[in-house]
């Protein structure tokens, strides 16, 4: 594995997905809940969350086709939405307090968007889209040099 070409997608990934930010979030909406299922709803909720980035990343070419969008409309796309999600944070909307009860939370919200949000699928659209063919070699290696290497 080629660390120089990981490391950007890594922290670039990490940084977008921000899982130090959505600790908070999952343990206040799970703050209701016994530790043991604490941990299944999150282990499982991660799992949908990867299912969800997985098949964005690897048919992130064939959706980009179909819709006929290219990687430059992809690029300004995600950079407006990080955009706009920053504005949010700077001037957060007023929370309102609800007193429904809520069941266990399936997929909304801690899978998508939390997780598997717009800003992480536009990051793995742009890479599987900008090397396509080496998506599958470094799927096999678990890596995806050719698609970071492009990419950043």
């Amino acid at each position: 594995m080629n660390w120089s070409n990981i490391a950007p997608a890594a922290a670039t990934l990490f940084f977008i997905m921000d899982p130090l930010g959505n600790m908070p979030v999952f343990n206040a909406i799970l703050e209701r809940f016994d530790s043991k299922q604490r941990s299944i709803i999150v282990a499982r909720e991660m799992l949908f969350a990867l299912v969800i980035l997985m098949t964005f990343l690897f048919t992130g070419t064939a959706i980009l086709d179909f819709m006929g969008l290219t990687e430059s409309s992809l690029s300004i796309a995600g950079g407006v939405l990080l955009f706009i999600i920053a504005l949010r944070m700077i001037f957060p909307q007023p929370v309102k307090s609800s007193t429904e009860v809520v069941e266990d939370p399936f997929i909304v919200p801690l899978a998508m968007p939390m997780v598997a949000g717009p800003s992480t699928i536009a990051i793995l659209l742009l890479l599987s889209s900008s090397q396509p063919e080496h998506i599958w070699t470094g799927a096999r290696h678990c890596s995806f040099p050719g698609v970071l290497r492009q990419s950043f």
